[in-house]
């Protein structure tokens, strides 16, 4: 009889902060990746190396990144309680709290360029929105790079290759509290990638 021994990991364990990119151009697509080639290039500070993108900036606790995998439960009439079940569809999203009011970053989140638009002025930043008369949308990459505290230098990072906001720019201002944008972007199959590397891409650095 085989025994399935108890192994402990405390090392597995992850505790960090965030820092959150946008538009970064993702690597190449392979269904078996390789360093550099298809993975972010991360430098000791976990910048990545990108011809695009911006840095989000403060961010508060917590950045999240969940996927979610949804199953059709198949029912008899025989059984009080399943007697199979389908797979349905799988879904990731990035949920993160920004905390800095920067109006040419606010204009990135939209959906499209053309939802708006942000203009330096002499003395001010103007944004307007609103314009857009066809449904185009225009995702984009969103990545959570966070140090490993047992490694430094390493890190992990979770990259949605296509995604779009799906939480309202919602200001809030108060005297007791600073002001903060609750935001979450979903991510959607970038078909032009290899199947089974069309949604999302996580990455451990050892």
């Amino acid at each position: 009889m085989a025994f399935v021994q108890r192994v402990w990991t405390p090392a597995n364990i992850f505790q960090s902060p965030a820092d959150l990119y946008f538009n970064l151009a993702a690597p190449a697509s392979s269904l078996v990746p390789t360093a550099d080639a298809n993975t972010l290039v991360l430098d000791a500070n976990g910048q990545p190396s990108s011809a695009t993108g911006f840095h989000a900036g403060l961010m508060e606790a917590p950045t999240m990144p969940t996927i979610t995998e949804k199953a059709n439960e198949i029912h008899a009439d025989q059984s009080e309680t399943p007697v199979d079940v389908g797979f349905g569809s799988i879904e990731a999203e990035i949920d993160c709290i920004v905390k800095e009011l920067n109006l040419s970053r606010l204009q990135t989140f939209l959906g499209s360029a053309n939802l708006g638009a942000y203009t330096v002025l002499g003395a001010s930043q103007a944004w307007q929105i609103g314009g857009q008369l066809d449904s185009s949308a225009s995702p984009m990459s969103v990545t959570a790079v966070s140090q490993r505290r047992d490694a430094l230098g390493k890190f992990a990072y979770w990259m949605l290759y296509k995604a779009y906001l799906t939480a309202p720019v919602q200001m809030v201002f108060q005297r007791i509290k600073e002001h903060v944008f609750k935001l979450k972007f979903k991510g959607v199959m970038d078909l032009t990638r290899v199947p089974g590397d069309e949604l999302m891409q996580i990455v451990r650095q050892k």
